[in-house]
């Protein structure tokens, strides 16, 4: 008996248990609740409780030693006796992500230590859920295709990964809701440039994802030849402001990503079969979707370009796990309105098997997520 209980102490199982069953309860939950919903207000509402949930779970979340937000607060530790004048000379400013820096000093400085993951899981999950209301309030959106298109993004680890890896996942969010609101809400990229800047400076592995926006600019078609001149003379000059301004940042990009493709010491081959399955899910997906309605597919092909472009960066570095698993997860979240669209012309064609096929596989990949994957990690309480 007493070798079953230190085997349950140091392996942690019942508090890892819990936390796994209690998030996949919730998301079954809602999945089920937002298949049933009456109309796009209830599944607002639904996403909204849903985003209180996972907000309550992240502040009572427990790290371990490997995450960086259990890192985080030992390199914060010390700030506390420190003036923000010497944080922000030696600190701040010396930085390659210094909004990154700022983020954790204001949370961390409050003495709340569930106050920084829970920022993280607000911001993260408040953009990608304000793209799946969006896609919601779409006249020809079912609650059905809401609902598993819900199931398929949140099935793996993400929900560990925001809040655990703190500043990444953030930044990936806000990108992509940007890119979302340009191609969906109409809303210029000019004006989204500022969220931009935010989230390069949050992570740098939110400047490829800008990057791949800028490109797609250059291809978009406008109403006239003024407006594809004013999208090209947009992208030189940003371009230009990035090297006058941005070159150190751009650099430590460069950087970084070398020396993961070089020198990537982590891997995890249980995240990479997750992963495996997820990209096939939205490969086949996107096949179907250009063989079976090649007009709808030709009418979303400016924001269908931006998903290509990620998916195709995201293999390329499939020997880089630690590019290959974030890529992975901001392609997954780019897919969102081309998966709600794919489903919803199978759901009118009467066909429901890769309906359903999405539907099995999430739940494997949930299954796996939490026995092996990186959402095993989850706890929110400590029996020692």
């Amino acid at each position: 008996m007493s070798t079953i209980i230190r085997l349950l102490t140091s392996t942690m199982l019942i508090e890892r248990l819990t936390g796994v069953v209690v998030y996949a309860a919730a998301l079954g939950y809602f999945y089920n609740k937002i298949r049933h919903a009456k109309s796009a207000q209830a599944i607002s509402k639904y996403l909204n409780q849903f985003l209180v949930l996972l907000c309550i779970m992240a502040f009572f979340y427990i790290p371990g030693t490997s995450a960086d937000l259990y890192r985080w607060r030992l390199l914060a530790a010390p700030w506390k006796g420190r003036s923000f004048a010497w944080f922000w000379k030696n600190r701040v400013l010396p930085s390659n992500t210094p909004l990154g820096y700022l983020l954790i000093y204001a949370c961390q400085m409050t003495g709340i230590n569930g106050l920084l993951p829970t920022v993280c899981a607000l911001g993260f999950f408040g953009n990608i859920f304000h793209i799946l209301k969006c896609e919601a309030a779409r006249e020809d959106r079912s609650p059905d295709t809401i609902a598993v298109v819900l199931l398929f993004e949140m099935c793996s680890g993400v929900f560990l990964e925001v809040i655990s890896g703190i500043r990444c996942m953030l930044a990936f969010a806000i990108v992509l809701r940007c890119v979302y609101d340009e191609f969906h809400e109409k809303k210029g990229f000019v004006k989204h440039i500022p969220f931009y800047v935010i989230a390069s400076l949050l992570h740098n592995s939110a400047l490829p994802l800008v990057g791949f926006r800028l490109v797609c600019l250059l291809f978009e078609k406008k109403r006239s030849a003024i407006l594809t001149i004013v999208n090209l003379f947009t992208v030189v000059i940003v371009f230009a402001a990035a090297i006058r301004f941005g070159t150190d940042y751009i650099d430590a990009t460069f950087a970084k990503a070398q020396s993961y493709t070089t020198n990537d010491k982590y891997s995890y081959s249980w995240e990479y079969v997750i992963a495996g399955l997820r990209m096939i899910v939205l490969f086949s997906a996107l096949w179907k979707y250009k063989k079976r309605y090649p007009e709808q597919w030709r009418s979303d092909l400016i924001e269908l370009r931006y998903l290509l472009f990620l998916a195709a960066g995201d293999v390329l570095f499939l020997g880089s796990y630690s590019i290959f698993h974030r890529f992975q997860t901001a392609a997954v979240i780019a897919a969102i309105p081309a998966l709600a669209s794919f489903l919803n012309e199978e759901e009118k064609n009467d066909r429901r098997v890769s309906r359903n096929n999405i539907v099995q596989i999430s739940i494997i990949i949930l299954l796996l997520a939490c026995v092996r994957g990186n959402l095993c990690g989850y706890k929110f309480f400590l029996l020692r």
